[in-house]
C-alpha cells in the first residue's frame, strides 16, 4: 500500500473506534505536538475565552482524519499566583486525561516571575515567562523522528524557535513527514518556508472539536467547563487590539489559561 506523504491520503484502509475517535488501521502514523502557550493566545486572539474548552486530541484526527493517530503531546505550563486560573486549568488537563489515558501526554515546563521596569515611567512589575516548553518540545520531536515511532510529525505552533529541531530531525530521519498546524491567528513565514505543506488551522475547525459542558470519565469522575470558557458569543467580548506603538503601563502578566 503506496502512502501519499504530502497530503496524507492512504486509497484502501478500514477503520476502528479507539477512545472515542477513529483509528485507520495501515494509514501513515502520526505523532502531534501542540504547544499549548502559543494555541492558547491564537484562541484567545481569535475568539476569547469562548475556544478554550477544546478537545485537542479531536482536532488532530479531524485535521488528519487518514492517519492513525499515535500520540497527542501537550506542552503546557503551570499557572503562577492565579488560583483560579490554575483551577481552570487544572480542570481542563484532567478532563483531557480522563478521555483520553494512553493516546495523550502532558509535558509541563513553568513559569519564571522576572521584574521588569518601564523605560517611560520607571514604573516597576512582575512578568512572566515561559520557560522549557521549546526545549520539551525539541526533544521530544527529535527523538521520535530518530526512533522511528511514527512517520508524519504535526507541529501546532507558529514559534520559529522549533526550526533547528525540525533540521535536526531531518538528519536523523531524511524522509520524515514533519509539518506545522498554525493555531488560529498565528503563522510564520519562516516555517512555512521550511516545511511547505504547513497550513493554518481554521476557527471552523477548533469550533467542531470543542469538549461537551460536562465531560464524564470512565470512573465516574465529572469535569464541567468553566463558566468564564462559556462558547456562547454573549458571554466574551474580544477588545481591540492596541495600536503597535501603543504603551501600556504597567504591561500585564500573559499567562497560559485566563
Amino acid at each position: 500500500m503506496t502512502i501519499n506523504r504530502c497530503c496524507g491520503v492512504v486509497p484502501e484502509y478500514h477503520r476502528r473506534e479507539v477512545e472515542g475517535s477513529v483509528e485507520v488501521a495501515g494509514a501513515e502514523r502520526l505523532i502531534v505536538y501542540i504547544d499549548g502557550f502559543n494555541l492558547y493566545h491564537g484562541l484567545h486572539d481569535a475568539a476569547g475565552n469562548r475556544l478554550l474548552w477544546l478537545d485537542i486530541v479531536k482536532l488532530a484526527t479531524t485535521l488528519r482524519p487518514r492517519s492513525a493517530l499515535v500520540q497527542v503531546k501537550y506542552f503546557t505550563a503551570i499557572v503562577l499566583n492565579e488560583p483560579d486560573a490554575q483551577a481552570r486549568q487544572d480542570r481542563y488537563i484532567d478532563a483531557l486525561r480522563s478521555l483520553y489515558p494512553t493516546r495523550l501526554t502532558v509535558i509541563k515546563g513553568q513559569f519564571q516571575e522576572k521584574s521588569r521596569t518601564c523605560r517611560s515611567c520607571g514604573t516597576t512589575w512582575t512578568s512572566y515567562e515561559e520557560k522549557q516548553t521549546d526545549v520539551n518540545i525539541a526533544v521530544h520531536l527529535v527523538a521520535d523522528v530518530a526512533a522511528n515511532r511514527a512517520e508524519s510529525f504535526m507541529l501546532m505552533t507558529a514559534d520559529t524557535d522549533i526550526i533547528p529541531a525540525v533540521k535536526m530531525a531531518w538528519g536523523a530521519n531524511p524522509d520524515a513527514h514533519i509539518f506545522a498546524h498554525f493555531p488560529p491567528h498565528r503563522g510564520s513565514d519562516a516555517i512555512r518556508r521550511l516545511m511547505p505543506a504547513s497550513r493554518r488551522t481554521t476557527l471552523a475547525r477548533v469550533q467542531q472539536c470543542l469538549l461537551p459542558a460536562v465531560v464524564k470519565s470512565e470512573d465516574g469522575a465529572i469535569f464541567r467547563r468553566p463558566e468564564k470558557w462559556d462558547p456562547s458569543p454573549a458571554s466574551d467580548v474580544i477588545a481591540p487590539p492596541a495600536a503597535a506603538d501603543a504603551h501600556v503601563c504597567p504591561s500585564p502578566p500573559r499567562l497560559p489559561r485566563s
